[in-house]
């Protein structure tokens, strides 16, 4: 999983500050729909790591 993660590290980080940034932006410069959306998505980060890292050894031969 570790490895998922450090692979798509950065580009998951550069989403989710442009998105908390519009959120923040857009909700009048309320900062807690931007915390809320923040921590979404980095758990939702760490879980797609862990998913990706699931299917990836599923796809390898002698997998199970």
């Amino acid at each position: 999983m570790r490895e998922q993660y450090r692979k798509t590290f950065l580009a998951v980080q550069a989403l989710t500050v442009l998105i908390t940034a519009t959120v923040y932006l857009k909700c009048d410069h309320q900062w807690r729909p931007s915390l809320m959306i923040f921590v979404v998505m980095q758990v939702g980060g760490v879980f797609g790591a862990m998913w990706a890292a699931r299917l990836k050894r599923r796809l390898q031969p002698n997998g199970w």
